[in-house]
């Protein structure tokens, strides 16, 4: 089986941090990881201010002995407290978090002030109104980082031994593509995989079983022809073997398992348009053109007057999505967990389900304010509260200790096919990575999105044409970076 590698391993403890500098520094290339991914966890994460231990504990005392007050304010992306969405699981777990640390005793009060688009935090950024912290798309604190707006976070882990050792609890590929040339932007907060939903019942009625590992893009083929034969025509009946594959998240999985690659060796070219990226995308194209037996562009229903199919009404069988505690809810939908099923990755040269996922940043300011969001970035980022916050909203830990956290433990009873996540993540785990990735992943959705939407289409020209914007970007990139 192919593997995805790194060139370089990254140790322990400290070690960690200084592996992960070196590679950053002397080596550009080193951000792929090979299988399997997880190996022991390492030492726990530092705990917080209630029973803390450490420096942390330390400081909480301190605060509580009158060191000066400091307010921090944090913005998220999925959050909003102040007549925004306060019905995000996401921006409830955040805020029970932001509770219980304003509630410790420290000194440092975190203001849950509002949520932050990235030009919303460009703009603030250059009026000197900008948040401490902010829990970004993992890719967009490329974008801050690129242009000096991050506090390097080896600032303070440098400083920090108890933190510095719990670095190894993190998974590799995870802080790998947190640092760029040395520079430590942001800490990993959690993770995700997108991996398709399935509807037992649907496959029970088309006489078939459940695709286990190691089935190939033809087995899938193959799989879907005969899930859209039971469900009839897909324009006459409005119900879908297959839905979901059409995002460029779907494209770059396609592309890795059939052994491509979004960058060359050290960053300076796209390479998603060769052979293997042209197959990729052709695969899709083909299920829904030639076999229909995936949904079209969404463009077709609208043209219809049709509602575009769901695969919580029971419209599509199989369907990509992410893991998150909607998979319960989307169970319930269809008759319960016993009609659920987590297909894993299929298979071309390899298996593969790229991880995405959040980070945790600082953005510059006061020492004093920057300081401080260190103090409440140590503490949210731990073991103990990470893991309240990722079954809160059940998605995969930044760290591996929490996979044996008994909170962990009690979703995955709670829900057994998390399990097929945890297994890609684990043995498979992987994050493209550039500073400008955001950008790039945004340009190739859009020239996917063409490429589905017509049956009388070029794969190729398309990738070629956006390959071309994206080598023009990396090369401005080179031309104007800052960080």
């Amino acid at each position: 089986m192919a593997r995805i590698t790194r060139r370089r391993s990254l140790g322990g403890g400290a070690a960690v941090l200084g592996g992960l500098l070196a590679a950053a520094c002397g080596d550009p290339t080193v951000r792929y990881v090979g299988q399997p991914q997880a190996g022991p966890a390492g030492p726990a994460g530092p705990q917080g201010p209630k029973g803390a231990t450490g420096a942390q504990g330390a400081q909480g005392a301190a605060g509580a002995a009158g060191k000066p007050p400091v307010t921090v304010t944090i913005w998220g992306t999925w959050y909003g407290w102040r007549g925004e969405d306060t019905t995000n699981e996401r921006a409830i777990g955040l805020k029970q978090l932001v509770d219980e640390w304003n509630g410790s005793g420290s000194h440092v009060f975190v203001d849950f002030a509002g949520k932050g688009t990235r030009d919303k935090i460009v703009t603030a950024y250059a009026a000197d109104q900008h948040p401490d912290i902010h829990d970004p798309a993992y890719f967009d604190a490329g974008l801050y980082g690129q242009n000096g707006m991050l506090v390097d976070m080896n600032d303070y882990i440098k400083a920090d031994k108890e933190y510095s050792d719990s670095l190894s609890d993190y998974f590799p590929f995870l802080l790998e593509t947190s640092s760029w040339e040395g520079k430590f932007w942001s800490l990993p907060w959690y993770t995700n995989a997108d991996l398709p939903y399935t509807n037992l019942a649907h496959v029970r009625e088309a006489g078939l079983e459940p695709l286990k590992l190691g089935y190939t893009w033809d087995d899938l083929t193959e799989y879907l022809k005969k899930l859209q034969t039971s469900h009839g025509k897909g324009m006459e009946t409005n119900k879908w073997a297959m839905g979901g594959m059409t995002n460029q998240v779907q494209f770059w999985n396609l592309l890795m398992q059939n052994g491509g690659a979004i960058y060359n060796g050290d960053f300076t070219k796209a390479v998603f348009n060769s052979p293997e990226g042209v197959e990729a995308g052709q695969f899709v194209h083909d299920l829904i053109h030639k076999h229909e037996a995936h949904t079209p562009h969404n463009d077709v229903f609208k043209a219809r007057g049709v509602d575009r199919p769901s695969f919580r009404q029971g419209q599509i069988t199989m369907f990509y999505e992410t893991s998150a505690r909607r998979i319960k809810t989307w169970a319930e939908d269809i008759g319960g967990l016993q009609n659920m099923y987590v297909t894993p990755s299929p298979t071309k040269k390899q298996p593969f389900a790229g991880n995405y996922g959040r980070n945790w940043l600082i953005y510059k300011s006061t020492g004093e304010r920057q300081e401080a969001a260190w103090e409440f970035t140590r503490w949210v980022t731990s073991t103990d509260q990470n893991a309240h916050y990722v079954v809160s909203i059940a998605f995969p830990p930044a760290r591996k200790s929490i996979f044996s956290h008994p909170k962990w433990k009690a979703l995955e009873a709670e829900i057994p096919q998390f399990q097929t996540f945890v297994d890609a993540v684990v043995n498979y785990g992987y994050r493209p990575w550039h500073p400008n990735l955001g950008t790039h992943y945004r340009a190739v959705g859009a020239a996917m999105g063409e490429v589905y939407k017509s049956p009388n289409v070029s794969v190729k020209e398309h990738l070629d044409a956006v390959a071309q914007q994206v080598n023009l970007d990396i090369d401005k990139f080179r031309a104007e970076y800052k960080g």
